[in-house]
C-alpha cells in the first residue's frame, strides 16, 4: 500500500490513499516549541471508503529536556519505553507489535524504513519513506508491505515520530 503525504511535512499533512482520499491527518499547532502532534483515522465504511468521519488514533507529546510522549491505545507511555533507541549514534527505534513480532526503525540519512526481525535471523523490510523527486514531480510517500496492513495504524503513529526525528537530525547536520 502506498500513502501519499499530501505536503512534504511530517508534522503537518494527510495520508492519501493511492485513489486519494485522506486516510490519516497529521496536525500540528504552527508555533514554536511545537508542543504536540496529534494523528487522527478517517472512519471507513464497509466498502473502505472514507465516512467524512474521523477519530483520534495517536498524539505525541513533544518534549526537548525529558523524553517524548506518546498517547496510543488509551494509554500515556514514554516514546522511550514504547520505542527504544539503539545504536551507537541511536539512528534505530525498536518496538514489538501486537502480532508479537519485533520491528526495528532505522534513521538513514535522507529517509527511513521499518523493518521486522524474522525468526531466522534475518531483517525483511515491511515499510519505508520515499522522499518526493522535484524533477520527476513526485510527492513523498509511505510505502506499507501488504503483509502489514493489518498493523497500519501502528506503522503509521511510529512513522510519524521517527521520520520527524530523522528530519531533526538532518536539520542540525546542516546547520
Amino acid at each position: 500500500m502506498e500513502l501519499t503525504l499530501s505536503h512534504n511535512c511530517v508534522l503537518h499533512t494527510d495520508l492519501l490513499s493511492p485513489d486519494g482520499q485522506s486516510l490519516y491527518t497529521i496536525s500540528t499547532p504552527r508555533r514554536f516549541p511545537r508542543k504536540a502532534t496529534t494523528i487522527t483515522k478517517a472512519v471507513l465504511d464497509d466498502k473502505g471508503r472514507p465516512t467524512g468521519e474521523s477519530e483520534e488514533l495517536a498524539t505525541i507529546h513533544w518534549h526537548c529536556f525529558r523524553n517524548s510522549q506518546l498517547v496510543y491505545n488509551d494509554k500515556i507511555t514514554d516514546i522511550n519505553d514504547f520505542m527504544p533507541s539503539q545504536g551507537m549514534f541511536r539512528r534505530t527505534r525498536c518496538l514489538t507489535a501486537p502480532d508479537g513480532k519485533s520491528y526495528r526503525w532505522k534513521m538513514g540519512c535522507h529517509t527511513s524504513h521499518l523493518e521486522v526481525d524474522e525468526v531466522t535471523g534475518e531483517h525483511s523490510v515491511v515499510a519505508r519513506m520515499r522522499q518526493r523527486n522535484i524533477l520527476r514531480g513526485t510527492k513523498p510517500v509511505l510505502e506499507i508491505d501488504e503483509l502489514s496492513v493489518d498493523l497500519l495504524d501502528l506503522v503509521v503513529v511510529t512513522w510519524v515520530f521517527v521520520e520527524q526525528k530523522r528530519r531533526d537530525r538532518q536539520h542540525h547536520q546542516h546547520l
